[in-house]
């Protein structure tokens, strides 16, 4: 592995005691552990494959590395394979959960590939109204993949710059802000991070991480929280972020309580306390997390909303034709559905009106849960409703497959076809769907998608 920068060693002493600091390098030339967290609404029991992660209920350390794209499980969304430091924005926003409206709105700012839009996701539950954005195109789509494979269908993808937000003010009542950065804390994981590091690219990126929060300010109301981060060290991108977004853009800085047992260190910032994650004290890479309230108090008329006799994006599916998607969710009551883009697009009650301001001011990737479409009546249904827990699973036959039969499934390779009931089969493995397949005579037509299909390995 490359060599650590010298200048990087130079500045540890401003990051770590002077008694730490060997412990800190050498922890940086060690293997980094492996963590995932659980969907609580997919795996609701969590298998005891592992040891938990102190500060996420739903996560669990793992004592060796598997082939993950070898199970099943992952590719149905039952789980999320992510760095467990970062799992600690459950413990801030469990800080700040009785403060939030029961349907909150929260925007990810900088969300790909989706480790904190789908913890947030699972946190707020699905009631609430996520807005992921990525700047980078191509990191989006894999942000809206990994949306789909989560299912919980609270989640709005999007792929813009940050200023454009600056067009919905007050809109949001909680703003994640995982801000690029100079990538110290991926020094063990990603050993490019080292060849790229130098001081002049952290006072780049420390410069960066202002404007990005400058113009995104504005969407956040006031009182809004906002939980800053970064994955690296130095104090530049960190406390004296922390320190210049309280001073100029105007905020308090909140202090979640925490077991000492834990081994996060704690750095006071203007009053309050922000959290550092080093790899010789915790089980994880390197983390910095501050939680922040926007200063001053919310009118009513302040919140954005549609304007009243604008025109309509959204267009609402016809109840003559409600019956056709209704049997294919757990809890029809609780949707929306829409047309939009050729598909029927289904939506929690109430977001409505949101959709509709967000529409027209973001370029929208993906959003809700996309069903299917409707043709001569019936719904086709897309691989997106196999993956959602709302999916009612008595409309059609369920193929229970084994762990080979489902990576085989997973690969598009042929499968028996006594495994399938004539016509639609949901394809599931230990319980979980995986997609759909459709028996015609002794024909299986796999309807995994072919872009999601894995290799033979």
């Amino acid at each position: 592995m490359t060599a650590l920068p010298i200048d990087f060693i130079k500045s540890v002493g401003k990051m770590v005691p002077e008694n730490e600091t060997d412990d800190f390098i050498k922890a940086l030339e060690t293997n980094p552990p492996v963590s995932i967290r659980y969907n609580p609404f997919k795996t609701p029991e969590q298998p005891a494959t592992g040891y938990p992660v102190p500060w996420c209920k739903d996560a669990q350390y793992l004592t060796e590395r598997p082939i993950f794209t070898l199970d099943p499980l992952f590719h149905a969304g039952s789980y999320y394979v992510g760095e467990a430091s970062s799992m600690f924005l459950e413990t801030c926003f469990n800080h700040i959960k009785k403060q939030l409206p029961l349907k909150p709105k929260i925007l990810d700012l900088c969300a790909a590939p989706g480790g904190k839009s789908t913890h947030i996701a699972a946190l707020a539950g699905d009631e609430a109204l996520l807005v992921a954005n990525e700047v980078i195109r191509s990191r989006a789509n894999i942000l809206s993949e990994n949306t789909k494979k989560w299912g919980l269908g609270n989640t709005v993808v999007t792929n813009n710059d940050p200023a454009r937000f600056a067009s919905i003010p007050h809109f949001f009542d909680l703003m994640l802000a995982d801000v690029p950065c100079s990538g110290e804390g991926m020094f063990r994981k990603q050993p490019s991070a080292r060849e790229e590091w130098s001081l002049n690219h952290v006072e780049l990126c420390a410069a960066r991480q202002q404007r990005i929060l400058a113009d995104v300010w504005d969407t956040l109301r006031p009182g809004g929280f906002l939980i800053y981060s970064t994955c690296t060290f130095n104090t530049l991108e960190n406390e004296e972020n922390v320190r210049w977004i309280a001073e100029t853009l105007g905020a308090e800085v909140l202090s979640p309580e925490i077991p000492e047992e834990w081994g996060i260190t704690k750095t006071e910032v203007k009053g309050g306390t922000a959290f550092r994650f080093f790899p010789h004290k915790i089980q994880g890479e390197g983390l910095f997390m501050a939680l922040l309230q926007k200063k001053g108090s919310e009118h009513s008329e302040q919140r954005s909303a549609a304007k009243k006799g604008s025109r309509k994006l959204l267009n609402p599916i016809p109840k003559k034709e409600r019956n056709a998607i209704n049997i294919w969710w757990e809890k029809p009551e609780q949707w929306d559905f829409f047309a939009y883009n050729n598909q029927v697009v289904g939506c929690r009650t109430g977001w409505e009106p949101d959709m509709e301001q967000l529409m027209k001011h973001l370029n929208i990737i993906y959003f809700g849960t996309e069903a299917g479409q409707l043709i001569r009546g019936e719904l086709k249904p897309e691989h997106a409703l196999a993956l959602s827990p709302n999916l009612s699973k008595t409309v059609v036959p369920i193929a229970h497959l084994s762990l080979d039969e489902a990576q085989n499934f997973l690969r598009k390779q042929p499968l028996p076809p006594e495994l399938f009931e004539p016509g639609l089969n949901l394809v599931c493995f230990q319980g979980t769907p995986v997609g759909w397949a459709k028996r015609i005579a002794a024909r299986i037509n796999n309807l995994y998608p072919k872009e999601y299909r894995i290799q033979h390995l």
